[in-house]
């Protein structure tokens, strides 16, 4: 269970992130919003389709911003109002 109470978040798909692949971990979070850059970006979470080595949140890999596959995306989450 995630801190804010989500479940099962684990292993979906990868989640491909603005931020730039290379510098970690001494760069924190450059925010990579030109999409012709030819940075890596960084994927994180691995997918249902790799190893369960790349399922932990923790997991980090990269790809290239023009680079798209069928398990890489992002995660919407809806948290119910307290």
């Amino acid at each position: 269970m995630a801190a804010c109470g989500a479940l099962d978040m684990a292993g979906n798909v990868w989640e491909w992130c603005c931020s730039s692949y290379d510098g970690y971990p001494k760069e924190s979070g450059q925010i990579l919003r030109d999409r012709k850059s030819n940075k890596k970006r960084a994927l994180k979470g691995g997918s249902w389709y790799y190893d369960t080595t790349y399922i932990p949140c923790g997991a980090r890999d990269w790809i290239h911003p023009d680079f798209d596959d069928h398990d890489f995306g992002f995660r919407l989450v809806l948290a119910p109002r307290p």
